[in-house]
C-alpha cells in the first residue's frame, strides 16, 4: 500500500465539473485529493485524454466562482449505480495557486473521516 499518495476525501456537496474549452458539464466531483479527483456522471468520458477542466465553486456570498486546470482521464467505468460512471483524473501541471484552493476546497468542504 502507497503512503505516499493523499487520501481521496469525499464533499459535503457535488461540485458541478465543466469541459472548459467545450463548455459541457462532464459530471460532479465525487472525491477529491490535491492530485486528482473522481467525477460521477451519465456517460462513460474518453480516457487517456486531457481535459481543460473548470469546477464550480461556492464563494462566501453564495455566488459561483471557479477554478480551471488541466487533468487527464486515467480511467472510466460503471459505478456501482448502473445509471452513473465514474471517471477518474489526475492533475496536470497544476498552478500552486489551484492546487491551493484544491486544498481549502477539501478542508472547506471535506467530510470528516
Amino acid at each position: 500500500m502507497n503512503t505516499d499518495r493523499p487520501k481521496r476525501r469525499h464533499l459535503i456537496l457535488y461540485l458541478q465539473v465543466y469541459d472548459n474549452d467545450t463548455k459541457d458539464l462532464l459530471g460532479h466531483v465525487a472525491n477529491i485529493t490535491s492530485e486528482g479527483l473522481m467525477i460521477i456522471n451519465e456517460n462513460p468520458l474518453e480516457t487517456d485524454k486531457d481535459y481543460n477542466l473548470r469546477m464550480i465553486l461556492p464563494d462566501k456570498k453564495g455566488l459561483p466562482t471557479y477554478v480551471t486546470f488541466l487533468a487527464r482521464a486515467l480511467w472510466s467505468k460503471q459505478d456501482i449505480n448502473t445509471t452513473f460512471y465514474d471517471t477518474g483524473f489526475q492533475l496536470l501541471n497544476v498552478d500552486p495557486s489551484i492546487k491551493n484552493a484544491i486544498n481549502v476546497i477539501i478542508d472547506k468542504l471535506g467530510f470528516n473521516d
